[in-house]
């Protein structure tokens, strides 16, 4: 029974906080490149208030994760050098206008290793 009610409550707590990070490679004019889904804040209210914290800690540790997945797909990597000068874009989507916004991060090479932009850039409206 208490097993049943732990996987409910981390059922619950997944759906509101989405921590997970999502990338996928598309193809574009015949160029690579990752793009990478961040989830700030959306449906839920408890999450607005929070959603510039999110932002920062996904691009605090974003590099991280980039840096595992070079090494977790090595194998890939190794075939095929070519894509880690791919341009990692990194979305950060929040139903919060100032939150919603997409950045460019250079190749994936610095990306992984350096991180981000040093500051976000404004939105195309600012």
């Amino acid at each position: 029974m208490c097993d049943r009610v732990l996987v409910q409550l981390q059922g619950w707590y997944n759906r509101l906080q989405r921590d997970e990070v999502v990338a996928e490679w598309e193809e574009v004019q015949g160029r690579r490149s990752l793009h990478v889904h961040c989830h700030v804040s959306g449906g839920h209210a408890l999450l607005a208030p929070i959603a510039g914290l999110r932002r920062s800690i996904f691009r605090r540790e974003l590099p991280m994760v980039l840096k595992a997945f070079v090494h977790g797909d090595g194998a890939l990597f190794g075939s095929r050098p070519e894509l880690e000068e791919a341009a990692v874009w990194v979305y950060f989507h929040s139903n919060l206008p100032e939150f919603d916004r997409v950045e460019c991060w250079g190749p994936l090479r610095e990306a992984a290793s350096s991180g981000p932009p040093s500051s976000p850039p404004p939105r195309a409206s600012e």
